[in-house]
């Protein structure tokens, strides 16, 4: 996958609604405020919703 070259981002999907929420998570997370979904971002985003998701075990 690394060898593909980026495609044009769907601006339907990610519009500047969705990049200024990512942005505002970025800069939530101590991370430069991009707006670019990268490898950082993602890691944060997955381990903020693996603590989401186990809190909401815990409310069970």
């Amino acid at each position: 996958l690394s060898r593909l070259a980026p495609t044009d981002r769907d601006r339907s999907f990610f519009d500047r609604n969705l990049e200024d929420a990512l942005k505002r998570f970025q800069r939530s997370q101590q991370l430069r405020p991009d707006g670019i979904a990268g490898p950082h971002s993602l890691i944060q985003l997955h381990s903020t919703a693996d603590v989401l998701v186990a809190k909401l075990r815990s409310v069970r």
